[in-house]
Parts: C-alpha cells; sequence; structure tokens
C-alpha cells in the first residue's frame, strides 16, 4: 500500500529512493553511495556509502557537514556485495539517471 501511494506522487530523487529501497537490503547511504559503474544488467554492487561528516573546531562549534564516501558499515565480507534486482528496480534506477542526467551517483541528495 505505501509503495502505491509513493508511485501517485512527483517523481524526485527521495520517492524514487524510498522505492527502490523496497527491491532489495539497503541503507540510505548505500543508496546514495551507488554509481553508474556499480551497475551491470539487473545486478548492482553495494561497495561504499555516502556519508556526511561534521569535525568539531576549535571554538567547540561543528563544522558545516561534507560528503564522504566509506565502506559500507559492518562486516566487509557481508556488507560489500551484490543483489539482484527486478525489472521494477531498474526502472526506478532509469528513472533516478534521467533526473540527474550528468550526474555521476544516482541520488541528487
Amino acid at each position: 500500500m505505501p509503495l502505491s501511494y509513493l508511485r501517485t506522487l512527483e517523481q524526485d530523487a527521495y520517492t524514487l529512493a524510498i522505492q527502490f529501497a523496497s527491491y532489495g537490503i539497503f541503507r540510505v547511504g548505500e543508496i546514495k553511495g551507488l554509481t553508474w559503474d556499480t551497475k551491470n544488467e539487473n545486478i548492482i554492487t553495494i561497495k561504499q556509502q555516502l556519508v556526511e561528516e561534521r569535525t568539531l573546531q576549535d571554538n567547540m562549534t561543528f563544522s558545516h557537514p561534507h560528503r564522504v564516501l566509506k565502506d559500507p558499515k559492518g562486516n566487509p565480507f557481508y556488507s560489500i556485495r551484490t543483489e539482484e534486482l527486478p525489472e521494477a528496480g531498474i526502472a526506478i534506477l532509469r528513472k533516478m539517471k534521467e533526473l540527474n542526467p550528468l550526474y555521476q551517483r544516482l541520488d541528487a541528495f
């Protein structure tokens, strides 16, 4: 039911990412870290995640967030993996690419 509702909304990076997450076991950062070179036909490789980090400055305030690519959370033996997607999942990836034709990563967050 929630997926059918999401499909009625204007399709943007957020609604597409939520729909995409239902076709596999993905963390948000893993979806943000996907690049087009990690997709091969209906198989994607999870090998990184995109996280936002802040650093504590000398005046005890945090810096503005900056994006960093890191290994996925957990044991690398399990967290770096390949996932097979159904055609509906691939269609979502194509739509993400359509929304961001010049962007290397799949998202626009």
